[in-house]
């Protein structure tokens, strides 16, 4: 699988939860550079990606500026996270750092009442406002894109 003329190095399909249909897909891939490695991701939403987005915020926009390859390099965190961070930001799908702070880091995992609250109440406010809340360099791809899509990691 190639993604222009670079070998795939991470590809997930996007898929709607009812129906099971192709929605679109991430495509990401590392670059050769001897002085580190950057990772370019691409989110790809077809029109029934959109639906579905939609369908859980009607305020959901459509991007006119359909080049959504973001990249990250450097070292020390996920570069994948942070590419795909950068592609939904060209698309005004993400949200900012306490938008999904709670549902990146509190995990809902906790067996208190309170933690899960906090987690149920971070994703209702992130649907409400209709972003996919892929925290930068986290590696919550994911589980990010799972709020809406079933997803399915085929590299």
């Amino acid at each position: 699988m190639n993604f222009i003329d670079h070998d795939m190095s991470k590809a997930m399909a996007l898929l709607d939860p009812d129906t099971g249909g192709e929605c679109g897909k991430i495509l990401a891939y590392y670059s050769r550079n001897p002085a580190g490695s950057v990772c370019h991701a691409s989110v790809i939403l077809y029109n029934k990606g959109w639906e579905v987005l939609e369908k859980c915020n009607p305020k959901v926009k459509r991007p006119e500026n359909w080049n959504s390859e973001g990249k990250a390099g450097g070292y020390g965190y996920d570069k994948f996270s942070a590419a795909v961070s950068s592609s939904l930001h060209k698309m005004n799908l993400a949200g900012n750092h306490d938008d999904i702070k709670d549902f990146t880091f509190g995990n809902g995992n906790s067996c208190s009442e309170e933690s899960q609250k906090i987690h149920a109440d971070a994703i209702q406010a992130i649907k409400d406002k209709g972003i996919i809340p892929v925290y930068s360099g986290a590696g919550n791809v994911r589980e990010a894109f799972e709020l809406y899509f079933r997803v399915v990691e085929v590299l």
